[in-house]
């Protein structure tokens, strides 16, 4: 059930890929946050990168390129020169190349002699042509999506002349079934949709989401649970709908589902809150089942 909510820090990456990480204390793990992306330590990945205890790592609240406290940082391996290793690592391919060149020079002198001895059968043996069968022909049929379902009736009507007629009269039915609603970063969350999460891209400001959404950067900042003073790219900022006045609300920190089978409810109870505040401002019944995927605002009175 705890792994149903990200709670690792959303630093935390591998070298290969910034959006991904092991969920366990791993060498693979590195910091992007800090200053030439290194490993922290294994202990500091399993007692708060990967709970919730990375809220509270000093590098987290601070701006990126920070450097990472040596205390904290995994050593790395270190690797001698081994004086057979490197003498192997020289010879190995000098005897590969001879063994090559004497296998070589061995199976020309063969050919060779081969030649010398052809018996008269072997010169005029007519070789028999090959005909092969027509290779087969793939028919590739595209894959078609229909979203509504289409329903044609006939009718057919018959009139007292000399040669009855039909008369077809389509009738064209549409019918489609809503997918459950789920909380999408851009999707309005809340009632009557008064935030909305987005995830920052290269160059956006908080000035751009004020003017974009009709509120204010101070708003912005205010209903933002530790925002940080710069935005860097896939920071996830909640921004206000049409609301400049953010007096009374607490700061907001966006999760993320990660699988399917847990209710409001359970969630609150996993936080040690009151599932009312979650509920009031995502919109949702206590008994509301959330869906793998889905992002819902979590009040932060801190």
């Amino acid at each position: 059930m705890e792994n149903s909510v990200q709670h690792f820090c959303p630093h935390l990456g591998l070298k290969s890929d910034p959006t991904t990480n092991f969920s366990f204390p791993s060498k693979g793990n590195v910091c992007f946050h800090a200053k030439g992306h290194p490993t922290p330590q294994l202990y500091f990945q399993r007692t708060t990168c990967l709970t919730d205890q990375h809220l509270n790592c000093p590098i987290f609240s601070s701006p990126p390129g920070v450097r990472l406290p040596a205390n904290i940082i995994e050593p790395k391996e270190k690797t001698g020169n081994n004086p057979k290793i490197i003498l192997w690592a020289i010879l190995t391919p000098i005897l590969i190349s001879g063994i090559f060149l004497i296998n070589a020079n061995r199976l020309q002198l063969f050919n060779q002699i081969d030649r010398m001895f052809v018996p008269a059968w072997k010169n005029t043996q007519q070789a028999l042509p090959l005909t092969l069968p027509p290779s087969p022909t793939l028919e590739v049929v595209p894959s078609l999506t229909v979203a509504p379902t289409v329903t044609f009736t006939a009718t057919i009507t018959a009139t007292a002349t000399s040669e009855p007629t039909q008369t077809l009269i389509p009738s064209l039915t549409l019918t489609s079934t809503r997918a459950p609603a789920v909380f999408e970063l851009g999707t309005p969350i809340g009632k009557q949709g008064k935030f909305i999460i987005i995830r920052v891209l290269e160059g956006e400001s908080i000035g751009q989401f004020a003017g974009r959404y009709n509120t204010t950067e101070e708003a912005i900042r205010t209903i933002n649970y530790k925002l940080p003073s710069v935005l860097y790219p896939d920071w996830l900022v909640v921004v206000p709908l049409d609301l400049s006045d953010t007096t009374g609300l607490p700061s907001f920190q966006p999760i993320q589902v990660t699988t399917d089978g847990i209710t409001l409810l359970e969630l609150a109870q996993l936080l040690n809150m009151e599932a009312e505040e979650i509920s009031r401002y995502n919109n949702m019944g206590p008994g509301h089942l959330l869906q793998q995927g889905e992002w819902i605002l979590i009040p932060r009175y801190e």
